[in-house]
């Protein structure tokens, strides 16, 4: 996989509060946002604002310092979009389009962190019409007790 993609020219957070976490050999149990052990760097690309929690998973393969993921990958359940209220009411968009970009943070201090940088470009849809344009490139950070930051606000997911 080709390292082209560097940590720069980051987005900035669009709403209140952004959070950009991952959880190496991780996966989504069934239907929940619970996490557990599964194949997959699971990368969260959490978005709040007051009530509202946008929430974005990306499934990443755990093998090699770079990803990429297609249209395809994407609508094969690669890339899980939730949005919902603190209530629990959840409307549900899914990938159309796009694709995702991922590598490791070079970094010549081996006492940091592994950092990912992270790039978001898909259009959401409904398949009725409603649309929504996801962009952001962004650096991601392990989640160093592999907890779901979102665990106040589980609900169901809509099954595909």
């Amino acid at each position: 996989m080709n390292r082209d993609l560097i940590a720069d020219k980051l987005t900035s957070c669009p709403l209140k509060g952004c959070n950009y976490v991952y959880s190496n050999w991780a996966d989504l149990q069934g239907d929940s946002y619970n996490l557990e052990t599964g194949k997959f760097r699971l990368f969260r690309l959490g978005l709040m604002e007051n009530d509202l929690k946008y929430i974005f998973f990306i499934k990443a393969p755990m093998q090699g310092v770079a990803f990429k993921l297609d249209k395809a990958d994407l609508i094969d359940g690669m890339g899980i979009w939730q949005a919902q209220f603190s209530s629990c009411r959840i409307f549900n968009l899914r990938p159309s389009s796009g694709t995702v970009r991922g590598a490791r943070v070079i970094t010549d201090d081996h006492s940091t962190v592994e950092r990912w940088v992270v790039e978001v470009k898909i259009v959401l849809s409904d398949g009725g019409g409603i649309e929504k344009k996801l962009d952001v490139k962004q650096i991601f950070y392990p989640d160093s007790y592999n907890s779901d930051p979102y665990k106040e606000y589980r609900c169901k997911m809509i099954p595909r």
